[in-house]
């Protein structure tokens, strides 16, 4: 029972992985300025090389698993955590607009550090066991368990992304449009 909490934690964070790689590819900004803000140069085409890596790794951790990716997400997570560390440390705030989802939302840093943490520990726990892939363990599920465990879990991924965006991940409704003339002047 405890291994299959694992499984979902270390799918969880995965998919959650492919998520913010996604979605700081359509607006690195607000991570290049999270990154700047730890005194690292960072410019949006450095995170977006960045988020196809962490996206890349979220893929892999899904469709492949064995230790070599549950460690690569593990270090993921682990660099994570240590740019919230160092944040917290060089700031003192306790809230961070971190650009994780490509937006620049603050978010209470406990909650999303305990989050890291937990990751951490479920895929360190899962490179240690052999745990399987996501798709390995669906081709093993009937079609209607394999469908409720994706329905599950992407649930919790737009939730997750929604309550660190302020808004749900598909009602973002990107850049603000401003219009000079008749309509949209003063």
């Amino acid at each position: 029972m405890v291994l299959a909490l694992v499984d979902v934690v270390v799918w969880l964070g995965a998919a959650i992985l492919v998520a913010a790689g996604a979605l700081k590819l359509r607006r690195p900004v607000p991570a290049a300025l999270f990154i700047r803000r730890l005194g690292i140069p960072a410019s949006p085409v450095t995170v977006r090389a960045l988020a196809v890596v962490e996206a890349a790794v979220g893929v892999l951790v899904l469709a492949v698993a064995g230790a070599a990716v549950l460690v690569a997400a593990g270090l993921v997570y682990a660099a994570f955590l240590a740019s919230l560390a160092a944040y917290r440390l060089r700031t003192g705030e306790r809230s961070v607009s971190c650009g994780c989802f490509g937006a620049s939302t603050a978010v209470a840093l406990g909650p999303h550090a305990a989050a890291l943490v937990v990751a951490l520990a479920a895929t360190t726990v899962a490179a240690l066991t052999g745990r399987e892939s996501l798709i390995t363990v669906l081709g093993s599920q009937s079609i209607a368990e394999a469908a409720l465990l994706l329905v599950l879990l992407a649930l919790v991924v737009v939730v997750l992304v929604g309550a660190s965006t302020g808004v749900p991940a598909a009602a973002d409704p990107g850049p603000p449009v401003f219009r000079v003339g008749p309509r949209g002047g003063p």
